[in-house]
């Protein structure tokens, strides 16, 4: 049970609430797939080694040819009103925090204990992280960080550089475009009753590559954003990658992975230009609307009860 643009139009009207529901074209559902040549279908492409930067000018190219709202994250802070938004680097094993370099040696640097200064100095300049803007160093199990260290918020000189520890999401790539919506972000609505550009989608507008996150709001302290809004919905977004960083295209979203998107970045697929394969599911059935909302489901001891939802019967 196929829908003809591959569920792209359900998705646009739902402001990407409902995603695409185009399977990829495999031996199990091959025989199902048809060409779709509405200007909503939506999915995915062949998908060749196609290595590109993902930095402004792409960032910038993205925003224009999908229509999606793509930012590198900035203004996503440590710590705010003096407590700690993030773990210290040193929290646990395999934790992964994130660094910023700026030349020269660190004009105010944190007073560290002896034994986290030498942890963090080796892990950073051991480093074999390539990304030209930050460095990501993970903590080891045999490493033990000064008790008296706490605070997020850390600048330390290694070699002639200054390093500071930023969120582990600085400089990080998401599709915000859930956010642009009329009711799922707060000060959009606002901003519409009250004449203003929406303030997600206004960083594209401008031609912005970036979004600065207002935890410190530029005009007015009383709109400082709380990290907590953040980490409660970034679950609700697309993380794309790290800005600076050399990324496949078959690594993109499907969301992304448009026919203009490939001819942009010189993928060559039979698909480009042509329209979309539009394929479902192997064993996907229609809805049979005639049955009601239930469904069977059996335990193990053969008893079966009633579930109201047609997309648990679905599946």
């Amino acid at each position: 049970n196929k829908i003809s643009d591959g569920g792209g139009s359900i998705e646009l009207s739902t402001g990407g609430k409902a995603k695409c529901s185009n399977a990829a074209r495999t031996f199990l559902n091959e025989e199902t797939c048809f060409l779709s040549t509405e200007a909503t279908a939506c999915g995915s492409i062949p998908t060749p080694d196609t290595t590109f930067a993902l930095n402004s000018t792409n960032i910038v190219a993205l925003q224009n040819l999908t229509g999606k709202y793509l930012y590198a994250m900035q203004g996503l802070v440590v710590t705010q009103d003096g407590m700690n938004t993030v773990e210290h680097p040193c929290f646990k094993e395999g934790h992964r925090s994130r660094w910023t370099k700026t030349d020269g040696i660190c004009t105010n640097p944190t007073g560290l204990g002896a034994s986290t200064k030498t942890i963090l100095e080796g892990l950073i300049a051991s480093s074999t992280d390539e990304n030209p803007h930050i460095r990501d160093i993970t903590f080891k199990s045999n490493a033990q960080c000064d008790e008296t260290d706490e605070s997020a918020e850390i600048h330390i000189t290694v070699g002639n550089d200054c390093w500071t520890h930023v969120h582990p999401e600085h400089l990080s790539v998401w599709d915000l475009t859930y956010w642009a919506n009329p009711n799922t972000h707060p000060g959009n609505k606002n901003a519409a009753n009250n004449g203003r550009p929406n303030p997600i989608k206004k960083w594209a507008e401008e031609g912005k590559y970036y979004m600065n996150y207002p935890s410190v709001h530029p005009f007015d302290s009383t709109y400082n954003h709380p990290m907590m809004r953040w980490d409660t919905n970034n679950k609700k977004f697309e993380k794309v990658g790290r800005f600076g960083d050399n990324m496949e295209f078959r690594d993109l979203t499907s969301e992304l992975r448009l026919d203009q998107v490939a001819e942009y970045f010189g993928v060559t697929t039979s698909a480009a230009g042509s329209g979309m394969i539009v394929c479902g599911s192997p064993g996907e059935v229609a809805n049979k609307p005639q049955l009601g909302n239930d469904f069977e489901v059996y335990t193990t001891n053969s008893r079966s009860t009633a579930y109201n939802s047609d997309l648990a019967r679905q599946r």
